[in-house]
């Protein structure tokens, strides 16, 4: 499933379902670009470099700010000039130009981030192309791609704390359908999430209450008030306007108890153990599978 993230909100607003399990996100390029509207910013990592979605955006009067993939080659390049410093490391920044799909080139911003620390993967830099104009500075365009992890957040919050990914679920279309839900259940977590930042500020929110308490609590109480409260109770709120929704919900905010949600740091990540079964039998895909099993049937 490819996720869109509104980081702004953080609310998922679109998943694109496929079956396959197999396939490159760069092969949802079309149904993405219906997604596109004038004046858009996306931002994606650089399974997502190709030239057929930076021209489509483009094309749509948006931007793109993402990270170049070493297949992504580069025309021509001007001169490397320093901009400035972000809090991960120096900030760099050259104009190039990329070869459309049509064979035209396509003039793009270049801006290089040399890391004060390498990734985990050991990348000491991090390239990113944009076609921004230049009045958004080359830091500002650095730091807005960092945003780009709140995505990991929120895949972390879909398997951890909402079990969004069933290994039962063996049949594609029930694994999505499942995951759809549990999307679903993020946004309506994230929703609560934002009622507290709004009550208690969101650097507080972020760094101290866990998310995994919240839907705990969720997950203990609703039985209960399924039993307690009458269904037409709940009438009202599906009438109200989004702004006397938010209104209420951060009266109720500004009785929580944070300690009762505080998190708890973590200890330091232990290495994934080594595959022990069916360590020389590779992954396939289930819906090749069934697809094919429907082939042979009479």
């Amino acid at each position: 499933a490819l996720v869109v993230l509104d980081p702004a909100v953080m609310l998922a607003t679109h998943m694109i379902p496929c079956e396959d399990g197999h396939a490159q996100e760069r092969s949802l390029s079309a149904e993405i670009l219906e997604l596109v509207n004038a004046d858009d910013v996306w931002l994606a990592d650089r399974n997502f470099c190709t030239s057929k979605l930076l021209r489509g955006i483009a094309e749509r009067h948006a931007f793109y700010v993402i990270r170049h993939h070493a297949n992504m080659t580069l025309v021509s390049a001007g001169t490397l000039r320093r901009r400035g410093r972000t809090e991960t490391g120096e900030v760099w920044e050259q104009s190039v130009t990329l070869k459309a799909p049509d064979g035209e080139v396509m003039k793009a911003r270049r801006i290089v981030v040399r890391l004060s620390t390498p990734t985990r993967d050991g990348d000491i830099e991090v390239a990113i192309l944009t076609n921004l104009p230049k009045a958004i500075e080359a830091v500002t365009i650095a730091d807005l791609y960092r945003k780009r992890w709140t995505l990991e957040t929120m895949f972390q919050s879909l398997t951890v704390m909402l079990e969004g990914e069933l290994a039962t679920l063996g049949y594609p279309r029930a694994a999505l359908f499942g995951f759809g839900i549990a999307l679903a259940a993020y946004n309506t977590l994230s929703t609560v999430q934002a009622a507290l930042r709004g009550e208690f500020g969101t650097e507080k929110v972020q760094e101290e209450v866990s998310g995994y308490y919240i839907a705990n609590e969720v997950r203990a109480t609703a039985s209960g008030m399924a039993i307690a409260i009458e269904e037409g109770a709940w009438g009202p709120f599906q009438t109200m306007s989004p702004i006397e929704l938010a209104t209420q919900m951060r009266r109720w905010a500004s009785k929580v108890q944070l300690r009762k949600l505080a998190r708890h740091p973590r200890g330091p990540k232990k290495p994934v153990p080594k595959r022990t079964r069916y360590a020389n039998t590779p992954h396939v895909s289930t819906a090749r599978l069934l697809a094919g099993a429907r082939k042979k049937a009479p």
